[in-house]
This record gives C-alpha cells, structure tokens and sequence, in this order.
C-alpha cells in the first residue's frame, strides 16, 4: 500500500506564525484603542493569539525549534484565584466579571516555558485584556481550563510579539534523532 508523507517541516507553519503575528498586533491595539464596543477587534486578536499559539505548540512538538528555545523560560506575571468565593464564569463570555475572582489576590511573578504559556493559550477558559494595570502596561490576561480555580496569567502584547520573533527566528543547524531498542523510546537534539 503505497503512502505520501515526508518529514515534517516549519515552513509552512512559520508562514502562517508569520501572518498571525501582525494580525494579533493589530487586533490587540484595535482593542486597547476602541474599548469593549468592538467585538469584530477582539475577535480578531483572540483568534490570532489562538491560532499562533497553536501554531507554536506544533513546531515544538515536531522539534523544528533547537533545544535551546525549547528549554526558554519566560517571565511574565500571574494573578492567584480566590480561595473563598471563587465563582465560575458563565461559558459565553471571554472575561467580564470573571476577573474579579483573581483582582484581589495581588500581582507575582512565574517563570513558564514558552511551551506551558501556548498550551495555557489553547485552552483558555477567560481571554481578556486588561487596560493600565499593576504590570504597569496594557496585556492580556488568560485563564486556562485547568487552571480556571488556580491563577490568571498576564503577559503584554509586545512579550508574546517577542516569543513569535523568537520561534520565528530559531533555526536548527545540526539535528539528529535517536531510536534506543532497550527503552523503547526516540530521543532527539536540535542544535
């Protein structure tokens, strides 16, 4: 039974990445210049945060990135959840109210991989952007599905755009992958 495929390749995804990047920067300043009244803005910057971060998540587990962008950490800030009076926010809003289950519990920061921070992206329950704050800047604020109970995540726009560059940027000269016949596993490096 013949089959068509090849090796995986970040092209095609990097063009795309490429595209998503001005699409989230414009919607993010169309959002922070407008207000709320604009749905068609934030629809366009939460599609293209959705979107390249998917993108990003793709490129790493192919391991098109070196393993030196895979191991990157990033620092951005995080908000803790309420402990008492937590409340779930309804399913059809991006964010609202359901801020306030997280205001009050003061700004700190957390190291992510760039990894964690696209994966947290995906599966946003809350994406909302947040004006002015105690950052210090305008940026968006995500809260995962699993971690809806546990923390908001802040990070400026100009953070992601830089993370984008990065991905954008990395490019792996020597590569080699590795099947070991004891364990059973693939290991590989990106250099």
């Amino acid at each position: 039974m013949p089959l068509v495929y090849s090796d995986w390749n970040s092209i095609a995804w990097k063009k795309t990445l490429y595209d998503l990047k001005t699409q989230f920067l414009e919607g993010f300043n169309e959002c922070v210049s407008e207000g709320t009244d604009n749905y068609q803005s934030f629809g366009k910057f939460e599609h293209s945060l959705v979107l390249s971060a998917f993108c990003i998540r793709r490129i790493f587990e192919k391991k098109l990135v070196t393993d030196k962008l895979q191991d990157t950490e990033i620092s951005i800030c995080k908000f803790d959840a309420l402990k008492d009076g937590f409340r779930r926010p309804f399913h059809i809003s991006s964010g609202g109210f359901g801020y306030s289950n997280y205001l009050n519990s003061g700004v700190s920061p957390v190291l992510l991989k760039i990894r964690s921070l696209v994966n947290e992206i995906i599966h946003a329950y809350q994406i909302m952007i947040l004006l002015e704050d105690e950052c210090n800047s305008s940026g968006i604020i995500v809260v995962s599905d699993h971690g809806l109970e546990k923390r908001a995540l802040f990070f400026s726009d100009l953070q992601y755009a830089e993370i984008i560059a990065s991905v954008l940027s990395d490019h792996i000269e020597v590569w080699s992958d590795k099947y070991d016949p004891d364990t059973k596993t693939v290991h590989s490096e990106r250099l």
